[in-house]
């Protein structure tokens, strides 16, 4: 759940991929260097090694957001600074 005003880190998982469904809320979700609008019924899905995130603007209302993701296969924590990252 992501209250207004809270962001969930633009991050890289190097060897796993990863997929958000929007259930509750408005939001937005960051991929392919752009924030994307996402509600209810929306899916994304980050492949390996592309950058993504997570945000609810303080200015969309006072109702939580809930987008749930998987990551498959179990990541080693994330790399939350992808020109860092290392290259497989």
């Amino acid at each position: 759940m992501q209250q207004p005003g809270q962001t969930f880190d633009v991050h890289v998982h190097l060897d796993s991929e990863e997929a958000f469904i929007a259930f509750q809320g408005v939001g937005q979700l960051y991929m392919y260097d752009q924030w994307n609008d996402v509600e209810p019924g929306d899916v994304l899905f980050a492949p390996p090694g592309i950058p993504h995130g997570a945000r609810k603007a303080a200015t969309a209302g006072t109702r939580p957001s809930s987008s749930p993701a998987a990551v498959r296969p179990p990541s080693t924590p994330p790399c939350t600074a992808p020109r860092a990252c290392p290259r497989t």
